[in-house]
């Protein structure tokens, strides 16, 4: 197997040597001389545990680099690793990635046969579609030349580079060909490979890192908070990891509403009551009620969009499976509106044994069931009440607008069933 790596920074570089210690036949391409050079004469400019082993192992033999300009053909497998740095503004500059599929483009006018062209920079959501994929299919409109292409994000820790492409944590991949060219195959090794849409594809990495910078942030801001209080934090912290069903679990991860509830919200107001005794700064933590309320904003924005003359909620709790109302996000919306003299929309509710607070005792109407709750609405908000089978069928058949704010993944008669949410344009 031969493959040809364009961009040799610390994605390309490693994907290089680990693919020729994997027997491949690799030319690694830049157009950095200074890096060509280096590489030429066996220095190398990037530390990473366990590379320099296999770069004097490979090079030479398995691995050889070139420039841009010494590049006069292209092996089978074809793998961008270009790098796409922020600029001023945030927006990562896509134009190495351009230039380098142009410069593929290129060389491909002059050769025959089928080609698996593989993106592993980090890019956003829909580059493939609008950026690429145009220039796949000019190459792929001559009859000499066809070219399959895959988007393959790469989740190679700095440090443990070589040891997260042996065994990746993550294998995602999408592409324009029905079946999984063998090179993916060998830089997935065995790890469970799942086959996405190309935006999938290009955001997962996004979505990580974020998160990881997210827990990097917590965990310090956390740590300024036990210290100011004498805390131990080598103890309180062991004790928050070792809850694995909570904490360091897929629980409280899945997209929907606002949260609420007698504890995270008393317990936020608290840790920000706390921060202000000490007079330290947690500005993280003390944004997520902030978050929170942009998300109930985006509910009551949502509905008025609809401008329904009657809108009924499916449960009104701040989750499934209790009666329980303490600081629910949906009274807060509902709370809105009726603080609005002339209201246009009468609103109902479902959920079986729920005492409301008296404040909305004469402004809600108690639905018997969903078909009930079906035939006196224009819009409805699906809430903390969890479907039945048979209201999921009722569910499926109705004619107006449905908010979805459990995200749940609903089938009907073995087909997704997708309704609105907030999140949608």
């Amino acid at each position: 197997m031969k493959a040809v790596v364009f961009g040799l920074g610390n994605v390309g570089l490693i994907t290089s040597v680990c693919l020729a210690n994997e027997g491949c036949g690799v030319v690694g391409c830049d157009i950095h001389p200074e890096k060509i050079n280096d590489l030429k004469n066996r220095r190398l400019y990037l530390h990473e545990n366990g590379l320099s082993e296999i770069f004097e192992k490979t090079s030479g033999e398995r691995f050889s680099v070139c420039s841009y300009e010494e590049l006069k053909e292209l092996p089978r497998y074809i793998l961008i690793c270009v790098g796409t740095p922020a600029g001023d503004d945030g927006q990562p500059d896509l134009s190495g990635v351009v230039a380098t599929v142009k410069k593929i483009a290129e060389l491909l006018r002059h050769q025959t046969g089928q080609y698996d062209l593989v993106l592993r920079s980090t890019v956003p959501p829909g580059t493939s579609e609008t950026l690429i994929l145009p220039v796949i299919r000019a190459i792929n409109s001559r009859a000499n030349c066809q070219v399959n292409f895959h988007f393959y994000p790469e989740f190679l820790r700095a440090g443990r580079a070589i040891h997260d492409f042996s065994y990746p944590s993550l294998s995602v991949w999408a592409g324009t060909s029905t079946e999984t060219p063998p090179l993916i195959q060998l830089m997935a090794k065995n790890s469970n490979l799942h086959r996405v849409s190309f935006k999938s594809a290009e955001m997962i990495k996004y979505l990580n890192n974020s998160f990881h910078a997210l827990k990097v942030a917590f965990s310090n801001e956390m740590a300024i908070l036990c210290q100011s209080y004498g805390v131990d934090l080598n103890e309180v912290f062991e004790l928050f990891l070792s809850d694995k069903r909570l904490n360091i679990s897929e629980a409280y991860l899945r997209p929907g509403f606002a949260f609420g509830g007698s504890c995270l919200v008393k317990e936020l107001k608290a840790l920000k009551s706390m921060s202000k005794v000490s007079n330290i700064s947690l500005p993280l933590m003390n944004s997520i009620l902030t978050s929170n309320e942009v998300l109930k904003k985006m509910l009551i924005e949502k509905i008025e969009s609809y401008a329904p003359k009657t809108c009924t909620f499916l449960g009104l709790t701040f989750k499934p499976g209790t009666n329980d109302l303490r600081d629910s996000p949906l009274l807060d919306v509902l709370r809105h509106f009726n603080r609005k003299t002339k209201l246009p929309t009468q609103f109902n509710y479902f959920q079986p044994k729920l005492k409301l607070p008296f404040e909305f005792e004469h402004r809600l109407s108690a639905l018997n069931s969903v078909g009930d709750a079906m035939a006196n609405s224009e819009l409805l908000v699906l809430g903390p009440h969890k479907l039945s089978r048979t209201e999921l069928d009722l569910l499926a058949e109705f004619k107006h607008p449905v908010i979805d704010l459990q995200y749940f993944n609903y089938k009907f008669k073995n087909k997704p069933l997708r309704f609105r949410n907030i999140f949608d344009a």
